[in-house]
């Protein structure tokens, strides 16, 4: 049992926290059985992978919702409470600027911008707003959008679950909070780029001020990285990269390294960019010299609690932004 230092809660309770990652042709399911009190007591973790497939996946899904249902009636966690958090590499924002309406008058505005730039919107994707005055005269306007029938197919299966759902939120707004709310920033004010190597999969997040600038998923976790790197990562104990370490690093890490040069990039318009990394694996502190060196750029630790893992599926019980932060319907009209 894993026991993480939280702020205090007031009365204990348990939940189930649920974290669905979509990337490329797979659904990963991680389902966290948690015990709040002044800790978080981590009693249990589920692991699910269902691969996509056009013929099959509805089926797949539904299989996957009763065998959660009953790993969880196993576990006695069943009747809890799920937050869910959605880790979506196809969520985009549409920024606007609106003059200040009427509430009616808001409604249909936002609706004919939005017809403006995907025509029959509400049939193509699933979306959420968040409206924050600019002025006097104007508010900003977000509107995170996602493929409407992929979301379907998540609340299919969270139907078939039959869990109580207490909420669906975004992971990168989760992850956001949590890294803000632990002050591990050493200058929110800029562009900060977060690269968590997970298992599976390493979630790519820009944060500057409150917000969320910028996130990508890549299919590469460190359970995939090959023998070879992993044996000549862990034998090497010197200042100097040796040629052979070199040559595997490049190409281990190529695919998610071509997505950090490609949103840092982007972000350097922001301004100054720190960049920090953190591994879910003990690989951590030799994994980040040896990019320091091959790819001569700082980046810095991403230091939390020794013990803390999985900082995608805690982040969830974070206290969320109600300016910032993106909440999905549980259903579709």
């Amino acid at each position: 049992m894993m026991k993480l230092i939280a702020k205090r809660m007031g009365k204990r309770m348990k939940r189930n926290l649920l974290t669905i990652t979509v990337v490329e042709d797979s659904f990963y399911f991680d389902i966290l059985c948690v015990d709040v009190d002044d800790v978080i007591n981590v009693e249990f973790r589920l692991n699910y992978m269902v691969e996509k497939n056009n013929n099959s996946a509805s089926k797949q899904l539904e299989l996957m919702a009763k065998t959660i249902r009953k790993d969880l009636l196993h576990k006695e966690y069943l009747k809890y409470p799920v937050l869910v958090s959605l880790n979506l590499g196809g969520v985009f924002v549409e920024r606007m600027e609106l003059p200040r309406l009427s509430r009616k008058e808001m409604r249909r505005a936002i609706a004919l911008e939005l017809a403006k730039l995907y025509g029959d919107y509400e049939s193509k994707f699933v979306y959420s707003i968040l409206l924050s005055q600019a002025n006097k005269q104007l508010y900003n306007l977000r509107v995170a959008l996602y493929n409407r029938e992929n979301y379907r197919q998540i609340l299919s299966f969270l139907q078939e679950t039959r869990l109580k759902i207490e909420k669906i939120t975004l992971a990168q707004d989760n992850f956001k909070n949590l890294i803000l709310n632990k002050n591990l920033l050493g200058r929110p004010d800029i562009a900060n780029l977060i690269i968590n190597v997970g298992k599976r999969f390493t979630t790519i997040l820009g944060i500057k001020d409150t917000s969320v600038i910028a996130h990508h998923i890549v299919h590469h976790g460190f359970k995939i990285f090959r023998p070879s790197f992993e044996d000549l990562l862990q034998e090497w104990d010197d200042d100097a990269l040796p040629a052979p370490l070199k040559r595997e690093l490049r190409k281990e890490l190529a695919p998610i390294m071509k997505e950090v040069y490609r949103i840092t990039g982007g972000l350097v318009r922001e301004g100054e960019v720190e960049t920090y990394l953190y591994v879910e694996d003990e690989i951590e502190d030799k994994l980040l010299k040896a990019m320091v060196l091959n790819y001569d750029m700082r980046i810095n630790k991403l230091s939390v609690h020794p013990y803390l893992k999985e900082l995608l599926e805690i982040s969830v019980l974070e206290k969320g932004d109600q300016k910032q932060d993106f909440v999905f319907p549980a259903r579709l009209e």
